[in-house]
């Protein structure tokens, strides 16, 4: 004969598995929450930027960037050009948030970042020289697929955590 204790105790261990399964649930979900915070972090604070510029860098042709890719480069070819406020801006992120990028990249980055010519392009004489930053061509374009790839690997992770379709993307 079931007696009303044994209900109880029935009840208890559904309750029981019921709680189990929503702390399971939730914490998952906390899981996923950081994971996600954590990637847009890295794709607005350095790995988007750092592309944006890298690319202004090497294709924008404003007349005074194409101005200074056409004068001669003392140790080969250097077509990445920074203007002072993005080497600066890099500068930032770099020491930001240069811990996103793993301990290989960002030792090569900083080593190739002061591997730099400096040049002056003509300017007015009441705003004064202005020093622009060219950088060598075949290491640049790699960061530059670093941080490409970077890119879309973490906009594929983050559509993937939220639910997105592969149509919508963070560039």
């Amino acid at each position: 004969m079931v007696q009303i204790s044994d209900w109880v105790q029935l009840i208890q261990v559904f309750v029981t598995l019921g709680l189990v399964y929503y702390a399971y649930v939730t914490i998952n979900e906390a899981k996923k929450n950081r994971r996600k915070d954590t990637i847009e972090r890295m794709l607005e604070n350095i790995y988007s930027p750092m592309r944006e510029i890298l690319t202004r860098a090497r294709r924008e042709d404003t007349s005074l960037r194409a101005s200074i890719r056409k004068e001669p480069a003392k140790n080969g070819i250097r077509d990445y050009v920074l203007s002072p406020q993005e080497y600066d801006q890099i500068q930032r992120m770099i020491d930001q948030f240069g811990y996103y990028l793993g301990s290989v990249e960002l030792g090569r980055l900083r080593m190739d970042f002061e591997k730099y010519e400096v040049d002056i392009p003509p300017y007015k004489p009441e705003e004064g020289p202005i020093s622009w930053f060219r950088y060598n061509t075949d290491v640049f374009d790699n960061h530059w697929r670093f941080f490409q790839s970077k890119c879309d690997e973490l906009t594929a992770e983050l559509d993937a955590l939220v639910g997105l379709s592969k149509s919508i993307t963070l560039r």
